[in-house]
């Protein structure tokens, strides 16, 4: 998608009517057009296809992003995430010899496909870190993905959603079970999402607590090894940041110390 058009998407009231028409006149991405091709259980997805879906899906974030008033970084990863979330149905939906129509596996079937379409259509690095891993755990909540909503379960969706942040991944997943027809319309954040949200506050004394600052800006990085702003900057940024949450170093002098013995010689 071009640059430009993606722009003027993220700032429509209905981005769902815009998609539409690029679709009709064939100028829609193929990661996209090609969901209109792949049918959906009709228990579940009484609005249709999973394109009728993802059309729904991405309004819906739109009204969850003005109702939340997010940045617009933020409206950015929740609109990108919801226009990109079913893209691996197109390759993991199923047809069985009863009817049955399933999709086992297609969240992370979809991430490489999200990033090849978010990367033709320039789309920043850090807002495409966060998308990532929106669209692999959309269907976390559910019991097939997540069995027991526990103390361990939720630590490690947590730590899955990084750099993204649990509180996003529930406005995803609002936004995913609302946009759809039927009775399912609006039907808001199911009660398993809502639990897991439960237990990590409690887990954290609020969500916010488990998403620490990073000990080492960028500035840090590029005055400790010359590198310039650059696609490798933000792959090094993002590399550090892991290693701090993994408790490999603690304060900002031992993550430089962490940068120059391991980030640099490996690049290097």
């Amino acid at each position: 998608m071009h640059p430009q058009v993606l722009k003027h998407l993220l700032q429509m009231v209905r981005p769902s009517q815009h998609l539409s028409f690029m679709y009709d006149t064939n100028r829609l991405d193929s990661e996209l057009s090609i969901l209109a091709d792949i049918p959906q259980d009709k228990e579940h997805h009484p609005e249709g296809s999973a394109f009728a879906h993802t059309l729904m899906v991405v309004d819906e974030a739109v009204s969850i992003s003005h109702r939340e008033q997010l940045d617009s970084f933020a409206h950015a990863v929740l609109v990108l995430s919801a226009l990109c979330h079913d893209m691996g149905k197109a390759t993991h939906t199923q047809i069985s010899a009863e009817g049955k129509i399933t999709a086992y596996g297609h969240p992370a079937a979809g991430v490489a496909r999200a990033r090849t379409f978010l990367r033709r259509s320039q789309v920043t690095d850090s807002v495409i870190e966060w998308v990532l891993p929106m669209v692999d755990l959309h269907m976390a909540w559910v019991g097939f993905y997540t069995p027991d909503i526990t103390s361990k379960s939720v630590k490690k969706l947590i730590q899955k959603a990084k750099p993204a942040s649990l509180n996003m991944l529930a406005l995803v997943v609002e936004a995913d079970m609302s946009g759809r027809g039927g009775k399912y319309y609006k039907q808001g954040l199911p009660q398993r999402m809502k639990d897991i949200l439960t237990v990590a506050n409690t887990l954290y004394d609020g969500i916010e607590n488990a998403y620490p600052d990073h000990l080492l800006s960028g500035d840090d990085i590029m005055d400790a090894t010359g590198i310039e702003p650059s696609p490798l900057l933000g792959k090094i940024k993002a590399a550090l940041y892991k290693a701090q949450l993994e408790g490999r170093f603690t304060t900002r002098a031992e993550g430089i110390l962490f940068l120059l013995r391991h980030v640099v010689i490996a690049e290097g």
